[in-house]
């Protein structure tokens, strides 16, 4: 017969102490180690948006934010996740916003990736969904500057079809940006109105990253160097495109998070 024991309280205390730290930290079966998303509506917008703090995320500093912008999938959930994988102990605030300018035809409210009412629908309906993305973004970020001390301007990264809204936050507020990137992406001109005189266009980073063996490079690469005619056109002097080795059609989350973070420590070291 087994011996019964008695632990003492104090071992009973830490126990306690112990689980209920795990209970905060969501460090469940299968979520040690992972970062929390949440799903979070801007205070003043109806967009929706995934949300996840960097490791050591603390109101008493400013954080740099990560726009990440999906493409045609609508995977947004995914799409934060990848990018809160791919940050490691990087700084960034990753933000996946559920857009509506990157595809799925003209009757988007009915697609399962999207849960947004009906009044908002009839309201999209009469701005258009540009107009939606692009104000929905800045609500977010006065939500994340009040909320979560977000620094004034944020990088923006759009993977294939979610190219189209980084392009047009990049060549119509680059005011707003530290950097943008693609992966990916595509241009064709959606949602650009005119493009920006502002002082800020001529150094923003801009670059375009290319899996090597996207069946689609061939194709890409032409609305890049579209993409990249406009902006040098009006001004613009810092484009860049990388083909990155081995990579297919994806989203391509640390070449991306580490160019953002060269372009932190250019900043600092200034």
């Amino acid at each position: 017969m087994r011996r019964k024991t008695t632990q003492p309280a104090s071992f009973v205390a830490r126990l306690v102490v112990a689980l209920a730290m795990c209970v905060w930290t969501n460090c469940a079966l299968g979520q040690t180690g992972q970062p929390d998303i949440v799903l979070k509506t801007a205070s003043h917008h109806p967009i929706q948006y995934y949300l996840s703090l960097p490791e050591g995320w603390t109101p008493a500093r400013k954080w740099p934010v990560v726009f990440t912008i999906e493409g045609g999938l609508k995977h947004f959930r995914n799409s934060a996740e990848v990018y809160a994988a791919a940050r490691k102990h990087m700084p960034f605030i990753i933000v996946s916003p559920v857009i509506l300018t990157d595809g799925g035809g003209d009757d988007q409210r009915n697609l399962p990736e999207y849960h947004y009412a009906s009044e908002v629908w009839d309201q999209i309906n009469k701005t258009g969904i540009c107009a939606f993305d692009q104000l929905g973004l800045d609500a977010i970020m006065t939500d994340l500057r009040q909320q979560y001390g977000a620094e004034d301007k944020y990088f923006i990264t759009g993977h294939s079809a979610g190219g189209h809204l980084t392009w047009a936050m990049a060549l119509m507020h680059p005011e707003k940006l530290a950097a943008a990137a693609t992966s990916c992406g595509n241009f064709n001109g959606r949602c650009i109105t005119q493009v920006s005189s502002a002082a800020e266009r001529v150094n923003l980073p801009v670059r375009a990253f290319q899996g090597e063996i996207d069946e689609h490079r061939q194709g890409l690469e032409g609305q890049f160097a579209r993409a990249r005619d406009v902006a040098t056109t009006h001004g613009y002097r810092n484009i860049s495109f990388e083909v990155v080795k081995g990579a297919g059609h994806v989203p391509l989350a640390d070449q991306v998070l580490a160019y953002f973070s060269s372009l932190l420590r250019s900043d600092k070291s200034h």
